[in-house]
């Protein structure tokens, strides 16, 4: 079904350089030949109002993460927006999009909310149909609430995370603050890090990779390619530009 009219949301912020790398798909996905051709779209980046969800789920740290999206949730909504998406992956996570859901439930008139991770798991069906061992690389948070695990398992995925030293270096990649992809998202020395990561699943005989950080895309053209590598945010550009008539 298409929205008329419609305008596209974009819950930026978690972190900035994600918000923006969605954006950046909208516009290139989208299929147009002149300017005005090009899909309205509202990004928010209220990085300052949402706090870290990784330190959330693993320590209950802060507030919940998703009074902040509420939030910007709702200045959405006064923009005029039809329907959005969260430019974060472990803000799938169940301990954090619950509280969402609830509060649009009862919202007038709310926005529709594109998830992410389900749209990335109907997506591989259908562009890989024959794989089904997925591996996924992603912050702690996103491991601890076995964000991609639940939803995978009901596509009938078989999720396969790292060894524990692996996601520890994830971690480290994405959170350095010299270093890390959300200080330098095109740090290429960085990023090389990951390669060892690769080279795991590929000894434990999975398909395809999930990239299961925003940040991690931002550098998926200095990764090796031996497996497969599947960016969420491309399948949540596609689900966000499929939902509207421009």
């Amino acid at each position: 079904m298409f929205l008329r009219q419609s305008k596209v949301g974009i819950v930026g912020g978690l972190g900035p350089y994600a918000g923006v790398d969605i954006l950046n798909k909208v516009i290139k996905y989208s299929e147009v030949f002149k300017d005005q051709d090009h899909i309205d779209v509202a990004l928010l980046s209220y990085p300052s109002i949402v706090s870290d969800r990784t330190e959330y789920i693993k320590y209950g740290r802060g507030e919940n993460p998703s009074i902040g999206i509420i939030k910007v949730i709702s200045d959405l909504k006064k923009l005029g927006v039809s329907h959005f998406g969260i430019a974060c992956n472990t803000a799938h996570s169940r301990v954090i999009l619950e509280p969402v859901l609830y509060r649009l439930k009862y919202m007038e008139n709310p926005p529709l909310f594109i998830n992410m991770i389900e749209e990335t798991f109907i997506g591989i069906r259908n562009d890989f149909p024959n794989i089904r061992n997925i591996g996924v690389m992603a912050s702690e948070g996103t491991v601890i609430a076995d964000t991609f695990g639940e939803y995978g398992r009901l596509h009938g995925f078989n999720i396969i995370y790292p060894s524990q030293d692996s996601i520890n270096l994830i971690h480290e990649v994405i959170y350095n603050k010299k270093e890390g992809l959300k200080n330098d998202p095109h740090n290429i020395k960085a990023s090389k890090k990951i390669d060892s990561v690769i080279n795991e699943f590929s000894s434990m005989k999975v398909e395809g990779i999930i990239l299961g950080c925003t940040e991690l895309p931002l550098v998926i053209e200095f990764l090796k390619k031996d497996l497969p590598l599947i960016d969420p945010g491309d399948y949540l550009a596609r689900a966000l530009i499929k939902k509207t008539r421009y």
